[in-house]
């Protein structure tokens, strides 16, 4: 079964670029040693893009447990008889923490996805140096 992979398309400083990862992560037994010299030129924006989303996700995962922690501390102050288990469970409803935790699993799945396909850019590169390593010791 073949899969094909669309083309991805990122805003990069303020361009919207379209990245065909499949085309890139191919691999011609043919032009090995050229694909080696010439690493694909999208890498260094998806890494870019890799890192701005996890730095994202990590901001918005400190700011969810303020939140939460804030909501916590309020709803137990304002009635110290709520139990523990009473006062988490309206922390978790609470608006603010509910509205950052969208935006942290959105940053989440966003850094996922380009941590897995930067994964896959390496991955070729160690794939292109050990078949090339193979060519030349057949010769």
């Amino acid at each position: 079964m073949k899969t094909e992979i669309n083309k991805l398309k990122v805003v990069f400083e303020g361009r919207t670029l379209e990245i065909d990862i499949q085309k890139e992560l191919s691999i011609n037994e043919n032009l090995l040693n050229s694909q080696l010299k010439d690493s694909p030129s999208s890498y260094y924006i998806l890494a870019s893009l890799r890192d701005k989303y996890i730095k994202q996700r990590d901001a918005l995962a400190r700011e969810k447990e303020e939140a939460y922690s804030a909501a916590w501390v309020f709803i137990k102050d304002s009635n110290e008889r709520f139990n523990n288990d009473y006062v988490s469970h309206k922390a978790n409803i609470n608006p603010k923490y509910k509205s950052i935790c969208k935006r942290y699993l959105k940053a989440a799945a966003k850094a996922n996805k380009f941590i897995v396909i930067c994964k896959a850019y390496e991955s070729r590169e160690g794939i292109l140096r050990t078949l090339n390593a193979n060519i030349r010791k057949l010769q």
